[in-house]
């Protein structure tokens, strides 16, 4: 199973840019892109460098950095390769993390910070995936590793999450019928508490789908995916 923030800010930027010049373009505060200045609360600054990466900075509307970092490639979301570092930044100015990426993937270090500036992590990452860690405590004291990016699990478990789905699936009377199988494919968002807000079906079976959805929806009993140790709205892929 995949984790993939439901709500990114990288995700809604849908513009066309010139690689001779800085391109600014404006959002409103659900980061859709607004041809009008005066209802924007945030900005985005894009300039190609001399080394072939364009370099995308976005800014809230008084001036203070919401995050910076290169790109090899830049435009829709499966299209865009982070390169270099990437920097974040809290609501006071301050860096909140860095991560390092290459081809678009995390590869490298990840550093994040507490509001006061002390160190919190130190996260190791090859091919997009962690490899551990360190953590700290205000004091710098070592605490117990956890990582930045957290995707929902199922409380009791992967295994038992799927002896669960087995044991209450009611295979459709008229797929049985036709010979219909196979696998549906959607996600799950998993809301702070821990429940389902919703499922979206991605690929299936016209047949199948219906009770798919019926099976994920009685799925109750979620950790919350979380970022830096805080719950927020995350998705996750699943199989049925």
């Amino acid at each position: 199973m995949a984790i993939k923030p439901f709500y990114t800010l990288l995700a809604l930027l849908f513009f066309s840019w010139n690689l001779s010049a800085q391109i600014r373009t404006f959002f409103n505060e659900k980061f859709e892109p607004v041809d009008s200045t005066a209802v924007y609360a945030y900005y985005q600054d894009v300039m190609q460098q001399v080394d072939g990466l364009v370099m995308v900075k976005v800014y809230k509307k008084d001036g203070s950095p919401v995050s910076q970092g290169a790109y090899s490639r830049y435009g829709l979301p499966e299209e865009q390769k982070e390169e270099g570092t990437h920097r974040f930044y809290r609501n006071d100015k301050k860096l909140w993390y860095q991560a390092e990426f290459k081809n678009g993937k995390k590869e490298g270090m990840l550093a994040s910070w507490y509001p006061s500036g002390k160190s919190k992590r130190i996260e190791y990452f090859k091919n997009d995936q962690s490899t551990g860690g360190e953590c700290f405590a205000e004091n710098g004291s070592p605490i117990p590793f956890t990582p930045f990016w957290a995707k929902p699990k199922f409380k009791k478990g992967e295994a038992a999450m799927y002896a669960l789905i087995e044991s209450r699936l009611n295979y459709p009377e008229l797929a049985f019928d036709l010979g219909q199988e196979g696998t549906v494919e959607m996600t799950l968002v998993i809301l702070p508490n821990g429940y389902i807000d919703r499922a979206i079906l991605l690929e299936g079976n016209s047949y199948l789908n219906e009770e798919a959805r019926r099976l994920a929806n009685l799925l109750e009993g979620w950790i919350p995916g979380k970022m830096d140790d805080t719950p927020g709205i995350y998705s996750i892929d699943l199989m049925i």
